[in-house]
């Protein structure tokens, strides 16, 4: 019996790495807009099932120089990005500065994002960069769809579940004079 609790927690684990391994896979991958200043995370150009999106985008900030974020979506909602500058004791000529944003709960239907970056005390002027995004809202009740699994994956839940009924269907073996009335 310890021998079939064996197998089956290593074919667990296994089974748990194994998808672990195809979502990491995933989150690794690259999803995002690099703009000639900033490189945008979200919102994209896409269709979100949510009315409330965060605006999440990287700069890299010069040393003295002073930056202004702006967003603008359908020139109805308009702000301010704050931004937070990462390791900002350590002397560096150029930082890498993170901006996040909730934005305001949108409405169905396609919307438009400007993001504005302005860049102040620069030596040859104040140099301006502008990105925009075009989203979708769609939040109306979808079908249910089936989720889409790697085969690799689904092969291997399905083995593990046949050599799982496999070794628990098994009687165990007696031993003479102990189980057996003869």
């Amino acid at each position: 019996m310890k021998r079939t609790k064996s197998v089956i927690i290593v074919l667990l684990v296994f089974s748990t790495v194994s998808v672990t391994q195809v979502h990491m896979v995933e989150a690794e991958s690259a999803d995002y807009i690099q703009f000639y200043a900033f490189t945008l995370y979200s919102p994209l150009n896409r269709t979100y099932n949510s009315r409330l999106l965060n605006l999440s985008l990287t700069f890299s900030a010069g040393l003295g120089i002073k930056y202004s974020l702006s967003y603008n979506i359908d020139g109805e909602h308009e702000g301010d990005i704050p931004f937070k500058i990462e390791n900002p004791k350590e002397l560096h000529v150029i930082y890498r500065a993170n901006g996040y944003l909730m934005l305001p709960e949108m409405s169905e239907g396609t919307h438009n994002l400007t993001i504005n970056l302005l860049a102040s005390g620069y030596q040859f002027g104040n140099p301006y960069f502008t990105g925009s995004v075009q989203f979708t809202i769609k939040t109306q009740s979808q079908p249910n769809i089936i989720p889409e699994f790697e085969s690799s994956t689904i092969l291997l839940l399905i083995l593990s579940g046949i050599i799982i009924a496999f070794l628990l269907g098994k009687k165990p073996k007696t031993q003479k004079g102990y189980d057996n009335e003869e």
